[in-house]
């Protein structure tokens, strides 16, 4: 490994430490719950360990794992939502980090199957979409990840049924903030629900967005029904 590659793998280290931190500090990663990822290369990430609480993350209590999700550090064990992670990094070679995170509202969605489909906030549009239901599955197991199959291509934010949700982004930061706004989208939706609904974007107002966005050059599931 170059000098290159040392700064950056002890940057991204240092990088999910303090997202970890900031995961705890927010609620959205009570106890050991949630975990955060990085790819450092083609073939080699790196991932919060399994059992540890995201405050009590240090640099060296990160593992670096192979593409099969086999640790590359003799006794460190990587999250058991690894396969999660793996999974989008596979099937979305742009994404170079994912945040799984336990926020109340948007777990709260999760676990009503509910999801997040209405457009009236402008930034939740440019920045998350659309935020599908994936079908429920034991965690830990292939089929949690197979479960985003349906919608990996065009999404960035996914909702893990009666589990949380699961954000990817350019970088580890990206990810968090699209953690972030899921969690706020889902505050404001529910806030809403009960003061009789809000306004919705119309048709037009959709769809100046969706052109704004690939003008931009970004990503965008559009009016997917799902």
């Amino acid at each position: 490994m170059g000098p290159d590659e040392v700064i950056l793998e002890r940057q991204l280290r240092e990088d999910l430490c303090e997202i970890g931190l900031r995961m705890y500090e927010q609620g959205f990663s009570p106890a050991c719950g949630g975990n955060i990822s990085a790819r450092l290369a083609p073939d080699c990430f790196l991932i919060t360990p399994s059992a540890v609480c995201k405050k009590d993350l240090t640099p060296d209590l990160i593992v670096k794992i192979d593409e099969r999700g086999e640790s590359l550090e003799k006794g460190k064990a990587a999250s058991s939502e690894a396969k999660v992670h793996l999974y989008c990094y596979r099937h979305r070679p742009d994404v170079m980090a994912v945040c799984h995170a336990h926020p109340p509202f948007a777990v709260s969605f999760a676990c009503l199957t509910e999801k997040l489909d209405k457009y009236f906030l402008a930034e939740q549009v440019y920045y998350t979409g659309a935020i599908p239901v994936c079908p429920y599955a034991l965690p830990g197991t292939d089929a949690v990840a197979e479960s985003l199959e349906p919608y990996i291509a065009r999404h960035n934010a996914f909702l893990l049924a009666n589990h949380g949700p699961v954000t990817l982004g350019e970088t580890v930061f990206d990810a968090f903030y699209r953690m972030e706004t899921v969690e706020h989208y889902a505050k404001i939706t529910f806030i809403t629900k009960l003061m009789g609904g809000p306004r919705e974007f119309t048709e037009g107002e959709r769809q100046e967005l969706f052109a704004d966005i690939d003008k931009l050059g970004g990503i965008h599931p559009g009016n997917i029904t799902f």
